[in-house]
C-alpha cells in the first residue's frame, strides 16, 4: 500500500528541527489513557482510565537509557512481575532480559525487503521460543511483515515506522491475541512499552501523555504543524502540555468545519488524518476556554 498524498503546511510559528534525544530521560513522569474498545460497547463505568510511571536512575541499564514501567500502572494484579525495561537504539527496540543480563531484540526497522530478525518469546506461550519476522515488502517507512514460529502465524502484516495516528503508523504488539498492530512508533519521543513476561512487547491503545502537567499561560502556548510525507497524516505539536481541554478544528475555504477533534489532556503532540479531503487550502485553529490559542493553514495536494 502506498499513499501518494503530499501535504504542504503553512506555519505561523518557526519550524523546529527535531534532534535525537534519550528514549526515556531521567526524571520524566509519563502516563497514558486506556479507552474502551467499541467492540465492548457500552463501556464499563471505569473507562477510560489513566496510568502513569516515573523514569528514575534505575532506567539507565548498562549505560543505556531505558523505559521502566511499574506493573501496577498497567493493571497487572498479582502477576508478580518486576518492572519492565525496554530500550530504543536507533531503529531497533530491545527488551532487557534480567536473567541473561542482556538486551534482546524485539523490533528492527532497519531491515529491508527479504531480510528478517528473530525475537525470543516464552515457550509455554506459543509452543516455540523463537519467532522469525521477515520483511516481505518495504516502501519508505511502511512495510509488510510475516511472522513464523513452528508454523506461519501471520503474513503481510502491516507495520509502519513514523509519527502520528493510529491508522497508518503502527507497531508490533505481542499479547494474548498473538500479534496485532497498534499505536504509533514515535522516534525521538517516549511511547508506551511494557515487557510483562520478559519477551512480550505491549502497549496502550492510545499512546502516551505526560502526567506531570502544568497550566502555562495561554499567551505562552505555540503550535507547530508538520506534514508526514509518508502518510496522509499531519502532526500538531505544542510547546507546552495543557491540562485544560482544547479542541482542534479544520475548516475549508467556505468556513465549514471539516474536522473537530479534542486534544488529549497532557499531550504535546496530536495527529490527524486528511486522507479523505479533496485538494485545496484549509484553515486550522486550536481553541481552549473559548479562546483561539493557535491557528494556521494547510494545503492538501494529492498526486
Amino acid at each position: 500500500m502506498k499513499n501518494n498524498s503530499i501535504l504542504i503546511v503553512a506555519l505561523l510559528a518557526p519550524f523546529i528541527l527535531f534532534c535525537q534525544r534519550p528514549f526515556a530521560p531521567i526524571g520524566a513522569q509519563w502516563g497514558g489513557i486506556v479507552q474502551c474498545s467499541p467492540t465492548f460497547w457500552p463501556c464499563p463505568p471505569d473507562y477510560p482510565y489513566y496510568y502513569n510511571f516515573e523514569v528514575t536512575e534505575d532506567t539507565v541499564v548498562q549505560g543505556k537509557y531505558c523505559t521502566l514501567i511499574n506493573e501496577r500502572d498497567w493493571g497487572w494484579d498479582g502477576g508478580g512481575y518486576e518492572r519492565f525495561i525496554v530500550h530504543q537504539d536507533g531503529h531497533q527496540i530491545y527488551r532487557y532480559d534480567r536473567e541473561a543480563e542482556d538486551f534482546k531484540l524485539v523490533l528492527d526497522f532497519s531491515k529491508n525487503a527479504g531480510e528478517s530478525w528473530q525475537i525470543e518469546v516464552p515457550d509455554y506461550w506459543a509452543g516455540t521460543d523463537t519467532f522469525t519476522i521477515t520483511v516481505t515488502e518495504k516502501d519508505g517507512d511502511y512495510r509488510n511483515v510475516s511472522i513464523d514460529g513452528d508454523w506461519q502465524l501471520f503474513s503481510d502484516l502491516p507495520l509502519y515506522e513514523g509519527f502520528g495516528g493510529l491508522a497508518h503508523n503502527k507497531r508490533l504488539l505481542v499479547g494474548d491475541e498473538l500479534f496485532i498492530t497498534v499505536d504509533p512508533i514515535i522516534w525521538d519521543e517516549l511511547t508506551c512499552y511494557i515487557d510483562p513476561v520478559e519477551g512480550l512487547l505491549y502497549g496502550s491503545a492510545s499512546g502516551c501523555v505526560m502526567t506531570n502537567t502544568s497550566n502555562p499561560e495561554l499567551e505562552e502556548v505555540e503550535f507547530n504543524l508538520y506534514p508526514n510525507p509518508a502518510s496522509s497524516h499531519i502532526k500538531l505539536d505544542c510547546n507546552h502540555t495543557l491540562s485544560t481541554p482544547a479542541v482542534w478544528r479544520l475548516s475549508d475555504a467556505l468556513g465549514q468545519t471539516i474536522i473537530n477533534q479534542s486534544l488529549l489532556p497532557g499531550s504535546k503532540s496530536n495527529s490527524f488524518s486528511v486522507e479523505e479531503l479533496p485538494n485545496g487550502i484549509y484553515f486550522w485553529e486550536v481553541q481552549s476556554d473559548e479562546r483561539i490559542i493557535g491557528a494556521g493553514k494547510v494545503m492538501v495536494m494529492k498526486q
